[in-house]
């Protein structure tokens, strides 16, 4: 990174996105994606209070995310499956003709049922288009650090999206009846599907497809990956209470205005805006996190943000205090956001990244879910002030509850990666993707070996492979010396890609150091990415014709 201060350095590692022309791209098609969802959920909300009040707002929230909680794990799949970039191409045609279909029921008078259907629809498709954006995401950063840049950019997208896309649809209510705010959703959902097809570039041979295999194995992968891996459950629980609080953000920015502040429906769309200006400026402030190490813990702080300003208006409900409850708990979203995407694309495994997405869907629908049911549930028979003071005290006990784990995260995640240049450098390693590069040297661990010592030994399993980092090491099978390798040789691959026991010992020769990974992170690595996976095959098979039988 660039020296001349974090915020400086967070500017220039940002700038670069705009000079990377995949995610310049993406980021266009997610302009087009995010406004047409803004628009036809301004459209929505308002459709739902007219129809139930309260509880309408909260039955459109739930139509939306009830179908994205049954569909999401399949949806993810399709990320991992096909190529991403055709993935976004068809969840926004798909979304365009649901916003059209909207539009006609409500020009028609055909009933809320319908309106509710629709939100389904759109809800649904939305779980096959993020976890697809954000696994397309390494495939075109040219460093680790585009990652966070991207967040970040997809975020200020998103919240300009937010505060346009509900001040529009209060313009265009002045005029025009709630079926154009659908229609013109619906055209910048095509204009999106457009950008996507046309201009993002193709993601063929950056990665090795998912083998063909049952959807319910193929399934279990995601889930396994995200509850198996320490560094995964903690974001993953912060998404999931962000879900909630995000649920809140959907009834109570249409219920503040229309019931606690008593504004029309089109003063309910400018009130919406609010939204996206916290957001905006939350993605000033996680523009600081780019290069940064030290993710969870922010998520932490975005959390409370999202939950605790809402005791202003509990307490004097007033504009004013309506206001900065709606900005602060926009400034935690988008914090969450940027934070949360960053940390699941960092240590995901590249062959389920897709599908770990998927379940960040999940879970942030689930709490969206319970938003949605339980704040109309509280707000009956508490009232809306007393509503706002259990939601502001529940989200602000669950980010202190998981603030120490965040912290362990952050300082595990702050040591620098081991030997990175060496690894860099590794015929095996050296021409990964720099995300999974990266993750690779993070994962790795550093063993010191003592002279005479057995590194490897023939016969048995593999469980791992090595980089040696210090030292020298003898190959022998069955006690007789095959070869000698030193700093920067890769050893041990041999079984783990060929699923055979250890053909080799390896005994180092003097007091040395090694680099270990351990079997799945490696096969991941590798087997997820075509040119690593030529490589490896192509060491491995070198060494096998050099010497028939190689320390694997």
């Amino acid at each position: 990174m660039p020296s001349g201060g974090p915020l400086r350095d967070a500017r220039r590692s940002a700038a670069t996105v705009a000079t990377n022309r995949g995610l310049r791209a993406l980021n266009v098609a997610w302009a087009g994606s995010i406004l047409g969802e803004h628009l036809t959920l301004t459209g929505l909300g308002i459709s739902g209070f007219g129809a139930s009040g309260v509880a309408g707002v909260g039955l459109i929230a739930i139509a939306q995310m009830l179908p994205a909680v049954l569909v999401a794990p399949f949806a993810a799949v399709l990320g991992d499956r096909f190529r991403r970039e055709r993935v976004l191409a068809l969840t926004e045609l798909v979304r365009a003709v649901a916003s059209a279909l909207a539009a006609l029921a409500v020009a028609t008078g055909a009933g809320s049922w319908a309106v509710y259907a629709l939100a389904g629809v759109l809800g649904a498709s939305r779980t096959a288009y993020y976890p697809a954006q954000a696994a397309i995401v390494p495939l075109l950063a040219r460093h680790p650090h585009e990652v966070t840049a991207c967040g970040a950019a997809f975020n200020l997208t998103k919240n300009a999206a937010n505060l346009a896309a509900p001040a529009l649809a209060g313009l265009m209510l002045l005029a025009w009846p709630l079926g154009a705010v659908f229609a013109l959703g619906g055209g910048v959902f095509m204009a999106a599907a457009t950008v996507a097809t046309l201009r993002i570039p193709s993601t063929a041979g950056l990665r090795s497809p998912i083998r063909a295999a049952r959807p319910v194995a193929e399934l279990a992968r995601g889930f396994r990956a995200a509850a198996g891996d320490p560094r995964l459950r903690i974001p993953l629980a912060l998404s999931a209470a962000q879900g909630v609080g995000r649920g809140a953000i959907n009834v109570l920015v249409i219920v503040i205005p229309l019931q606690l502040l008593s504004l029309s429906d089109a003063g309910a769309g400018f009130f919406s805006a609010l939204i996206g200006l916290g957001g905006i400026a939350g993605v000033g402030v996680s523009l600081a996190l780019v290069g940064s190490r030290r993710l969870a813990w922010p998520m932490v702080l975005g959390l409370v943000a999202m939950g605790a300003p809402y005791l202003l208006p509990a307490a004097e409900p007033v504009t004013w205090a309506a206001v900065a409850a709606l900005l602060a708990a926009g400034v935690g979203n988008a914090v969450m956001g940027v934070a949360g995407m960053s940390l699941l694309v960092r240590e995901s495994p590249d062959d389920v990244l897709s599908r770990v997405m998927g379940v960040q869907e999940i879970l942030r629908a689930a709490g969206i879910i319970v938003a949605s049911l339980g704040v109309p549930l509280l707000v009956e028979p508490l009232g809306l002030r007393t509503a706002m003071v259990v939601l502001a005290g529940g989200l602000t006990a669950v980010a202190l509850a998981l603030g120490p784990g965040a912290r362990r995260l952050d300082r595990s995640s702050a040591a620098p990666p081991p030997e990175a240049g060496l690894v860099a450098a590794s015929p095996l390693f050296g021409r990964l993707l720099p995300v999974s590069r990266e993750r690779v040297t993070r994962r790795m661990r550093q063993e010191a070996v003592g002279a005479g010592q057995e590194v490897v030994r023939q016969g048995d399993q593999g469980d791992r492979v090595y980089l040696a980092v210090e030292g020298t090491y003898r190959v022998e099978v069955d006690g007789r010396l095959i070869t000698t390798l030193g700093r920067g040789a890769v050893f041990g691959e041999i079984a783990l890609l060929r699923d055979v026991p250890r053909t080799a010992t390896v005994r180092a020769t003097v007091p040395g150091r090694v680099l270990t990974l351990e079997r799945d992170e490696f096969l991941s690595a590798v087997l997820g990415h075509p040119v690593a996976t030529e490589d490896a095959e192509r060491l491995a098979g070198q060494r096998l014709r050099e010497h028939p039988v190689h320390p694997g």
